[in-house]
This record gives structure tokens, sequence and C-alpha cells, in this order.
């Protein structure tokens, strides 16, 4: 099986597709990389980990600045000038589309977007969290779960 995070696609928005974000956001968030790193990487650690999980929360904000924002900016711009929509079409494979109840980068409609454009049988699990792109972090047995299911059938 495959697995899709859909946070990987296309963050902006076009006129058939909601990507999260329009491009002035986008714009916004490499002028505040660029100029206020160590605020950027807290900002945008509390927006994305659910923050009923400090720990996490300030995990994540160490590692986004200890990376830097020389590292940071260019990353941030291929992340988030990508599109990848086009390979969609392609996959044939059986896939797991995983999204979090509550994403604010990712919005709900882009793993339905993908479920219908991949060829193969897909599905799509949502994972309950209150807050978060990185289930992985905050939601890890529920993360884990669902990866437990779709591997194992159980």
């Amino acid at each position: 099986p495959c697995f899709f995070p859909p946070f990987r696609l296309r963050f902006i928005h076009s006129e058939d597709y909601e990507g999260g974000f329009e491009i002035s956001h986008v714009e916004q968030i490499f002028t505040s990389i660029e100029s206020n790193y160590d605020q950027w990487a807290t900002s945008f650690a509390s927006a994305v980990v659910d923050n009923n999980d400090p720990p996490s929360v300030e995990k994540l904000a160490a590692t986004l600045k200890r990376m830097g924002y020389k590292t940071a900016l260019p990353l941030a711009k291929t992340v988030f000038l990508s599109d990848h929509r086009a390979i969609l079409e392609k996959v044939t494979a059986p896939c797991t589309i995983i999204h979090t109840a509550r994403d604010l980068v990712v919005p709900d409609s882009v793993p339905i977007f993908m479920q219908n454009k991949i060829k193969g049988p897909s599905t799509i699990e949502i994972i309950a969290t209150t807050d978060g792109h990185f289930p992985q972090l905050t939601a890890h047995k529920l993360f884990l779960d669902v990866l437990d299911k779709v591997l194992i059938g159980h």
C-alpha cells in the first residue's frame, strides 16, 4: 500500500483546487521566516501541533530554530511553491490518505481531491485530533493505529 500525507501536494489555491493558502499569505510566511525567524518558528509550532501537548510544541519549535532561517527559507519555498498534483493520476496502487480532523495547514478538501484523482483504490483515514498538522508528534498512538489497521488489517 502507499501512504500519502496530504501536505505535499500543493499549498496554494488555484481555480480548481483549494490548497489552504493564497499566494500573498505564502509570501508573508517567507517574509516572516526571513525577518524574525525565531518568532516564526515558535508561532508555526504552536499553530501546527496540538497546544494540549506543550512538550511537542516546544520540541518542534526548538528543532525549527536549530535549522535556522538560511535552511528553513529555501525549504519553505520548495514546500509551499511545489505542485505535485499531476502525479496522483499515475498512482494505481491501493492508497491510504491520512489526514487530521483539524489541520490548520491542509484543508479537508485536499484528501478528497487526492482520493478523486488517484486511479487505484484509495481510502481516507481521519485521525481525531484537536489540533495538528503532525499527528506523528501529538497523536502518535492514533497515527500508529491507522498504520496498524492498514498494514496488518486490525
